[in-house]
Parts: C-alpha cells; sequence; structure tokens
C-alpha cells in the first residue's frame, strides 16, 4: 500500500491519471565514459570518472516533473533507491514513493518508477533482469538478456487481485556497436523486443487477455521506423500514446532526443513512448513531449549542437500522457466480474523476495 502524509484521494474522485516516462541522464552523477573492450560482447572499459551532475539540472529536471503534476512516472538512468528517494525528498515536495530494482548496467543507471502517495493503489513490484539468452555471435553459456532491466509494476486497487493497470519499464540496448558484427547492437536490441513481447504475453496469460498493459521508456531506436521494433505493435498489440490520442499528435512533435554525428547534419527522432495495449484504447486524453523552458519560461528550440542539447537537464524529453481514468476504471470494474481469485489466494504460493509486493512503510 502506498502509505502517505498526504491525504489520500478517493479512487472515484480521480478523473485524469497523468502518465510520463523520462530519461532523466544520471540523476545524481555522471558515471563516467565508457567504451567497449575488445573481450566477449563488447563489454564495456571505464575510461574516465564518476562526477557529481550539476546541481541546476536536477532542479531542472524536478521542474518538468512537478510542471506537469505527474502521477505515474517512468525513469532511466536512476543510480540507485537512495538517489531517488533523495531526489523525490529535496525536489519533488517528498509526493512520490519511489520503486527501483538494481538491473543489469555495469554503469549502475537502473529503470525506476515513482508513483504519488496519495493515490489508493497497492503495488507490486517485479523484475526480469535475469532473463538469459544465447547470443548468437557467442556460442556458450547463456547470458543475461536485458541492458538494464524490464521492470514491471502492477498497479491493484486496495484489497483487490484484478490490476487497474501493469506498467512495464524499459531501458533497451543503445545503438553503440557491441561487436563489429552486430552494427549499431541491433541484433541483440531486437532480441531484447522480443523477448519483451513473449514476457508480456506472459502477463496476459496470467491476468487476462484485455489485461491494461503499458509500455514506457526509452527504446534507443526510431520506434515507428526501425524493423526491430515492429514486434510490439504487430504481435504484442500496441499503440503508441501519441497515435492514440483525440489528436494524433504530428511528427515534429514526437522528438524526443537528438544526435549529431560528426561532421553531419543533426538527427532528431523519436526514441521515448508511452505505448498502451488495446484494453486502454479511448482513454487517452492527450500525449505530448514536454519542452524544457528558459529562466524567462519560454520553450528552449530544439538543440542544434551538444553544446545547446548540454544547457538541458537531459539529453532526452520527457513523454507526457494524460489517461481519462474513470474509463480506465469501468473497464477494470467490468472484469472484476470474471475469473481473477481472491488476494489472499493471489498470494498463497510465496514469491521470491526481490518481486514481493514493495510498501512505502518497507522505505
Amino acid at each position: 500500500k502506498l502509505g502517505t502524509n498526504l491525504p489520500t484521494r478517493p479512487l472515484d474522485s480521480i478523473k485524469e491519471l497523468r502518465v510520463g516516462t523520462y530519461n532523466i541522464l544520471n540523476l545524481y552523477e555522471h558515471v563516467g565514459k565508457y567504451v567497449p573492450g575488445s573481450g566477449r560482447g563488447g563489454a564495456l572499459i571505464k575510461i574516465s570518472d564518476r562526477k557529481p551532475k550539476e546541481v541546476q539540472r536536477r532542479k531542472e529536471a524536478a521542474k518538468a516533473i512537478l510542471e506537469n503534476n505527474l502521477d505515474i512516472l517512468i525513469l532511466q538512468e536512476v543510480e540507485t533507491i537512495t538517489a531517488l528517494t533523495n531526489f523525490s525528498k529535496e525536489r519533488l515536495k517528498d509526493q512520490y514513493v519511489p520503486f527501483l530494482i538494481e538491473g543489469n548496467d555495469v554503469r549502475g543507471i537502473d529503470v525506476a518508477f515513482l508513483i504519488k502517495k496519495d493515490i489508493p493503489f497497492d503495488i507490486e513490484h517485479r523484475t526480469h533482469k535475469n532473463e538469459l539468452w544465447q547470443d548468437p555471435l557467442y556460442p556458450g553459456e547463456p547470458r543475461s538478456l536485458f541492458s538494464r532491466d524490464l521492470p514491471s509494476l502492477i498497479v491493484r486497487s486496495q484489497g483487490r487481485a484484478k490490476p487497474i493497470a501493469i506498467i512495464f519499464g524499459t531501458h533497451f540496448k543503445s545503438k553503440r556497436t557491441r561487436d563489429e558484427r552486430d552494427p549499431q547492437s541491433r541484433i541483440l536490441r531486437q532480441a531484447q523486443v522480443e523477448r519483451s513481447a513473449q514476457i508480456i504475453e506472459r502477463y496476459r496469460k496470467e491476468f487476462g487477455a484485455d489485461a491494461p498493459l503499458l509500455l514506457a521508456g526509452d527504446f534507443n531506436g526510431s520506434l515507428n521506423s526501425e524493423p526491430e521494433f515492429r514486434t510490439l505493435f504487430k504481435d504484442a498489440g500496441f499503440v503508441d500514446s501519441f497515435d492514440a490520442s483525440p489528436v494524433p499528435t504530428p511528427p515534429q512533435e514526437r522528438i524526443t532526443y537528438s544526435y549529431f554525428p560528426a561532421g553531419q547534419p543533426p538527427e532528431y527522432s523519436q526514441i521515448d513512448a508511452i505505448l498502451i495495449s488495446g484494453a486502454l484504447q479511448g482513454t487517452v486524453e492527450n500525449a505530448k513531449v514536454y519542452r524544457y523552458r528558459d529562466a524567462n519560461g519560454n520553450v528552449r528550440a530544439l538543440p542544434k549542437n551538444h553544446k545547446e542539447r548540454n544547457e538541458n537537464p537531459s539529453d532526452h524529453f520527457p513523454v507526457i500522457v494524460r489517461f481519462d481514468f474513470p474509463k480506465i476504471l469501468t473497464h477494470w470494474r467490468k472484469e472484476i466480474m470474471g475469473s481473477m481469485p481472491d488476494l489472499t489466494q493471489a498470494y498463497s504460493v510465496p514469491m521470491p523476495e526481490e518481486n514481493k509486493p514493495v510498501s512505502s512503510q518497507d522505505l
């Protein structure tokens, strides 16, 4: 249960649910510079030390979150649960309960969640960091598949087994080439995407084919044009929230990342997103990319070079989606009348320690 120092909002009083995803670019520390080594899979080698992130950039990142009054936030590049807890207390008015399970990234950047304390939700937090695969480039022992993790939050009303929603956070493999036989790491990233679709199918078997699902985060590729992501739309049945909005977001307003290849024009793309399943179709009220503002409150233009990008709190822009929460509740209440067991029965078999429901009292 989400403990709170704020009055808890009755479930039926919530008219909108504001959800965001944000690659916050190393919450408290620049993790140093790493380059691929010559060993198995191009394991990263550290070539420069960590250093604290500028306080002003943390302030601006917090401002982006507070301005949008987010209820649920999926974050990438968070160092530790301690860092996230401190950030919430120091910069976000202590309004959120943090969730983070350490993942596989050797630099220690993880996928995390913040949930508003005043929402009457029960949260179960799961990890899939132990998923293995057989890398076709390196026959032998199976190895970890996810570069970070594919954590999930199962969001329930207090005392109910049937989820109101299931939220997956992702940070797929970057386009840094891990091996000359896998340019831009497309083989690995596609394997991560395909396994994500398989994991999501497991959840559908557990909670029902029409369970409301969100997959949100940094996909590290152009979602709507690069082939490795097709399975999310074609097989897993997801829709980009930008397309599900009553007024679909124009392509130029979907840009979440800028890249500046040497000697080439800037490249702008959408690599961050909140994808939704069919059960959430018709519940999106608005979807947008948040643009940073200068000291006078004016929206900054998209950066044209590294210097301008470094003036922003992150090299990514947050994605913000407003959902019609009464419509989500209507779907959930119809599903409650179905087949899910009582909550005590659902937890009759002890879960692994890392998958146990987390409460704010445990933090």
